[in-house]
């Protein structure tokens, strides 16, 4: 939800200087090292039977989805295109509470002074 409330208000933002922001899901992708801190069986286990979703819909291979990824950023025809949800390809809306401007500014808002903050205390 964070990243999508980010997402959109960064695109509303952004775009009187022409950049583009756009929120992508990948999808599940078994043998990408996200489990490399999990226990010994639960790292078993994704790299047995969690390799065998890839026949399940929105399980993907890494390949298929860094494809995705690189058409969504180079591609022609996508130039322009801001402010939109992309599972793989696929513009796709998502939660009515993800649309929630205020929520949005709200969120960005204390995204950067917990930065700030943050960026003040490594100073000292």
């Amino acid at each position: 939800m964070a990243n999508l409330q980010t997402a959109y208000h960064l695109a509303r933002e952004l775009a009187p200087r022409d950049i583009t922001v756009n929120a992508f899901d990948p999808g599940l992708m078994p043998g990408t090292g996200l489990a490399r801190d999990a226990s010994a069986v639960q790292r078993l286990g994704w790299k047995t039977i969690a390799r065998a979703l890839v026949v399940l819909p929105g399980v993907r291979r890494p390949r298929g989805s860094g494809a995705d990824l690189a058409w969504l950023v180079a591609a022609p025809d996508r130039e322009g295109i801001t402010g939109q949800y992309l599972v793989g390809r696929t513009p796709v809306r998502s939660s009515v509470a993800s649309y929630d401007e205020p929520a949005q500014q709200a969120l960005y808002r204390d995204s950067v002074e917990l930065l700030a903050e943050m960026d003040a205390e490594a100073d000292r």
